[in-house]
């Protein structure tokens, strides 16, 4: 078992924030959407997911595993681009952090949208409700931090939706 214990000196003055991360997460089945038939054909798909944070890269990682995503990690956007212009790469889903250094996400969601349209988004943050009010008509899914698998699965199952053309309805 997994513990933190903290002592308290008795001249320390200066409070201190710790910030605790889950580095391992195991997606309860019954937070699953798909039936193993349909992880399994959602096995050759190909998730990348964009985090400076390795403990929520690892989090979102296992959630999308858990969907029967193949996936592939960037600490920044830079990162990910280089890795989505690399032949053979085929990424079908990019869930990315809004706020990170180098890169941020709004700008790496850019740069996707202009060279791969097709790729479904999703971002990610603490601060999502400010981000969509600043990009109202993005062409994206926000999920608000801390999140629960289910509302990460929720978002991927939504984008991961043929999109209906006026043809084929």
């Amino acid at each position: 078992m997994n513990h933190i214990s903290v002592e308290a000196l008795e001249r320390a003055v200066t409070p201190v924030a710790l910030p605790v991360y889950l580095s391992y997460y195991k997606v309860p089945a019954k937070l699953q959407f798909r039936s193993l038939r349909d992880r399994e054909a959602m096995s050759h798909k190909i998730s990348l997911v964009v985090d400076d944070e390795p403990s929520v890269r690892n989090f979102i990682r296992a959630v999308l595993q858990s969907d029967g995503f193949q996936t592939i990690e960037a600490e920044n956007g830079f990162q990910a681009l280089e890795l989505m212009r690399k032949p053979g790469t085929g990424v079908d889903l990019l869930v990315s952090d809004i706020r990170m250094p180098l890169m941020d996400g709004i700008t790496l969601a850019c740069s996707v949208r202009a060279e791969f349209p097709a790729i479904p988004l999703i971002l990610v943050s603490g601060h999502a409700e400010i981000e969509q009010v600043e990009h109202p008509d993005a062409d994206f899914e926000f999920v608000q931090k801390p999140f629960l698998p289910a509302t990460l699965l929720s978002k991927v199952k939504k984008v991961m939706r043929p999109k209906r053309t006026p043809s084929s309805e």
